[in-house]
């Protein structure tokens, strides 16, 4: 990228991505670009190891799922779909506090979960400075579900000994 004005260049950096300031803060309406060509070609590319890799990507949220489900502070979406791809691994914790430590936990020992649905696009200081007619106050549920969500790593790769660890960490910091 080449910009000769600071201003401008941390503008166009939160709008190719998406108007994220961190992972706590939205402050631009961002950009959801679509795929290039060379995305596209890659894409294609990897097609003929999709049904591979969401297999090697299942046996990972399965492994979470038989370790995790007997753990009352935790529950697991319902998810109905006639195919699932497994691309990601969402656990809702009883409150915030305890998605919280579990984050915090997580972070220190070099594993990367993400608070998935936070901040909730009503939460965007962009919406909010520019007087939006949307009542945030309205979305309780939103807003509850969106503070003890995480999404915890899951990915082809992801070796049974890495997911036995991130387990491991979570009950210990929940215990």
């Amino acid at each position: 990228m080449a910009v000769n004005d600071e201003k401008i260049f941390e503008k166009v950096k939160l709008l190719r991505n998406f108007g994220l300031k961190s992972e706590e803060e939205v402050i631009l309406p961002g950009i959801n670009a679509k795929m290039n060509e060379l995305q596209a070609i890659m894409g294609l590319c990897n097609l003929e190891h999709v049904d591979r890799i969401i297999q090697s990507r299942k046996k990972v949220y399965q492994q979470y799922v038989k370790e995790l489900r007997q753990v009352d502070q935790i529950k697991f979406p319902n998810i109905i779909a006639s195919k699932y791809n497994y691309c990601y691994m969402p656990v809702c914790f009883i409150n915030k506090r305890m998605r919280d430590r579990v984050y915090s936990t997580l972070l220190k020992n070099k594993i990367k979960p993400r608070k998935y649905f936070s901040p909730l696009t009503s939460e965007a200081k962009y919406l909010k400075n520019n007087n939006c007619l949307l009542d945030c106050n309205n979305l309780k549920v939103a807003s509850d579900i969106a503070d003890r969500i995480l999404c915890l790593p899951l990915y082809e790769d992801l070796k049974r000994c890495e997911v036995e660890m991130i387990i491991s960490l979570i009950k210990k910091t929940i215990s």
